[in-house]
């Protein structure tokens, strides 16, 4: 009796080491998540909805995919000193320029385009807004953008 519960006791130590080894701690997920909800709060007055929370395995950290209230998709992570970070503001600029890359692409060629965006900082500074973001034209200076088009 004394064997099967020490053995239980070992592949139970092996299973959850090879799940957080694999896909992060169960425990520091939920604590994550946590520390999301409270971020998002404190920072953000609109509606948001956490998607789910996805472990980089080759940055050994959590990644929370969150939801805006108008549908716009971004991500809330820890940077390298533990202080939170999202990348919203740049999501509202890449759905911008998307938007209207796909809207001219349908003036000139009249079929529809697929637009993959990027947007890169230039320089060593970081602009942060939060809920009065600007239009992508107004900052675009400070950040470099990079479309994609696929066309059907």
């Amino acid at each position: 009796m004394v064997k099967k519960t020490v053995l239980f006791v070992i592949i139970i130590v092996i299973a959850y080491t090879v799940v957080s080894i694999t896909t992060g701690s169960p425990i520091e997920r939920v604590q994550f998540r946590s520390n999301v909800t409270d971020y998002l709060h404190k920072t953000y007055t609109m509606n948001w909805k956490i998607e789910s929370v996805d472990y980089d395995f080759k940055n050994d950290k959590f990644i929370a995919n969150v939801i805006s209230g108008s549908g716009i998709s971004f991500l809330v992570e820890e940077d390298y000193y533990r202080q939170m970070m999202d990348n919203y503001a740049c999501s509202i600029w890449m759905d911008e320029i998307k938007t209207a890359v796909t809207k001219k692409a349908k003036e000139v060629t009249g079929s529809d385009a697929e637009v993959i965006v990027d947007i890169y900082s230039l320089g060593s500074h970081t602009i942060i807004y939060r809920d009065e973001i600007p239009s992508y034209s107004t900052v675009s200076r400070a950040f470099s953008s990079n479309a994609k088009l696929r066309m059907d």
